[in-house]
């Protein structure tokens, strides 16, 4: 009796030990893999946060948080904002356009390629969205402060887009603009505005005629083409209606007499470029796509025509020494920028 009741104890003891030692093998997996990751956590620990792929990629070791600061290319941008950005740590312009990766990306633009830093693409960069608005900005035509100027006009003048008036001079923004003032600066400060067509190699100064007095006008054409007052200014919505000389007396002085000679030659999908420059150097550019080039009437009512588009229209004298008749080209607003 006493026989099997050791037999029984042995067998439960191996049985017993048996099981615990299959379960101390698992365990002994799982703990393996636990360990593996923590040292996997505090490999990324140990990284900061950048990738040990990227540090292999330019040869450079992030041991500290020290080493996050690091500027190794003195470009302005830490090693931390390098990896953020994916520019080259040993490299003061990844991109080759000129201009160094730190100063690129303090004025919104992408280091690391063409375009502005736009993370939510509402033509908007991010920096001007975080300084400016505080926030994303939603919906770009959104006018926040009710001056006139959508968010995105904001952006590309230069406003605040929370004061109806940046400068504080009085004058709500979008009426300096649409005036064809600069809303940045106080007082008389105009906008200075150039037209450029390649196709016919001109590029010429436009006046922004004050009075529709004739002779005001036949003045204001002296100094290059003129926009007519009372009509939007290129870039705002509506028509913006610009008329320069084809030809012209040959005892006047003007620079200018001859400036839209070639107007004919301009064609459907050729494309008008308008260049705004403030007074603090900022450039908007806006280009517009012809749409149709025809002769016509001097009082043909599509020249004035008003719509709900951003449009661009240019006319001329026609034919060439004669006024009896004019040329008009429309085209529609494509797109605007900034530099």
């Amino acid at each position: 009796m006493n026989k099997r009741i050791i037999a029984t104890i042995l067998i439960f003891v191996l049985t017993f030990g048996l099981i615990y030692g299959m379960l101390s093998g698992g365990m002994a997996v799982f703990s393996r893999r636990s360990v593996a990751y923590d040292t996997e956590s505090e490999k990324t620990t140990k990284d900061f946060g950048i990738p040990k792929a990227w540090q292999e990629r330019y040869g450079v070791s992030v041991l500290s948080e020290v080493d996050l600061l690091r500027d190794d290319d003195n470009d302005g941008l830490t090693l931390k904002e390098e990896y953020i950005h994916n520019t080259d740590p040993n490299n003061p312009d990844t991109d080759g356009d000129g201009y160094n990766d730190g100063r690129e990306v303090a004025n919104g633009y992408n280091p690391a390629g063409d375009g502005i830093l736009d993370e939510n693409k509402n033509g908007i960069p991010d920096k001007y969205e975080k300084d400016a608005a505080g926030n994303i900005i939603a919906d770009t035509d959104e006018d926040v402060d009710g001056d006139g100027l959508s968010a995105h006009e904001e952006y590309l003048f230069g406003t605040d887009p929370n004061n109806p008036d940046t400068d504080g001079d009085g004058y709500n923004d979008g009426r300096e603009v649409a005036n064809g003032y600069d809303p940045t600066v106080p007082g008389d400060a105009r906008i200075a505005v150039t037209i450029e067509i390649a196709k016919i190699d001109v590029k010429v100064p436009v006046v922004l005629a004050k009075s529709d007095d004739e002779k005001t006008l036949e003045s204001d054409l002296n100094f290059g083409v003129i926009h007519y007052p009372g009509t939007p200014l290129p870039g705002q919505r509506g028509n913006a209606y610009i008329a320069g000389h084809s030809s012209n007396y040959s005892w006047s002085k003007g620079k200018y007499n001859y400036v839209f000679k070639r107007l004919n030659e301009v064609q459907e999908g050729d494309v008008i470029t308008v260049r705004f420059l403030l007074h603090n150097r900022k450039e908007i550019i806006y280009s517009y796509l012809v749409q149709t080039n025809v002769e016509t009437a001097p009082d043909d009512p599509r020249i004035f025509e008003q719509g709900y588009s951003k449009e661009l229209t240019l006319t001329t004298c026609w034919p060439l020494g004669s006024d009896a008749r004019r040329l008009m080209v429309k085209a529609v607003l494509q797109n605007d920028d900034t530099n």
